[in-house]
């Protein structure tokens, strides 16, 4: 009975023996298959960056310099043209040249004379400021009568030599366009003694002001 159990304890602690054994040689055999697969990875890098480097050199030698401007040969540079650009001449006839109110020649300045008639006066430029003489009615419109509108019309009269209108310009009104029409008709049949500078008749615009105002 004894020698039975002395067999089992042999026998179980020779599974162990043996199992211990095992698990030491796969992990000793773990340990080298590592170191062969460290040595492996070292090498495969140092196999794939040498190529790497010898291909950069490859490119660099084989990029050809680029040329200076200096460095160009003589038959890629465009030549220079070595005609000279001549100016056309400019003459200037002094003998018919007039600038505003001066006419030049050759002998000098000499004033060109200007005629009354071809010139428009202002209020301000004139000597005596023209007169009316007699003033045609001006109606005052039915539309505005009716409903008692009233205004006024500032307005620019154009006068001749002879003291005739010529023209009648609506410069502004209040209210706007009621009183124009009227205005314009009654002013063209107007009459004035004719403004004067150096005691010579003279066109001129007059600035008038027409109101219309309801009778009480």
């Amino acid at each position: 009975m004894i020698n039975k159990v002395i067999k089992k304890a042999l026998i179980a602690l020779s599974s162990i023996i043996v199992n211990i054994f095992i698990i030491a040689f796969i992990a000793n055999l773990n340990g080298k298959t590592e170191k062969i697969i460290r040595k492996d990875k070292e090498k495969s890098e140092i196999v794939f960056k040498e190529p790497e480097k010898k291909e950069i050199k490859e490119k660099i030698e084989k990029e050809e310099p680029v040329k200076e401007i200096s460095q160009m040969e003589e038959s890629e540079v465009m030549p220079v043209s070595e005609t000279q650009f001549n100016p056309p001449e400019l003459s200037l006839n002094l003998d018919n040249f007039a600038l505003g109110g001066l006419k030049i020649g050759r002998s000098g300045l000499k004033q060109k004379h200007i005629s009354n008639k071809n010139l428009i006066y202002t209020e301000e430029m004139v000597d005596k400021m023209p007169e009316i003489v007699s003033k045609g009615a001006i109606e005052y419109p039915e539309f505005a009568e009716e409903r008692e509108i009233e205004g006024s019309v500032n307005i620019k009269i154009l006068i001749n030599e002879k003291g005739k209108v010529l023209k009648v310009v609506i410069v502004s009104a209040d209210p706007q366009g009621i009183f124009d029409k009227s205005v314009t008709e009654g002013v063209l049949k107007w009459k004035f003694k004719p403004a004067e500078y150096k005691k010579s008749n003279v066109k001129i615009w007059l600035k008038e002001k027409i109101d219309f105002r309801i009778k009480e």
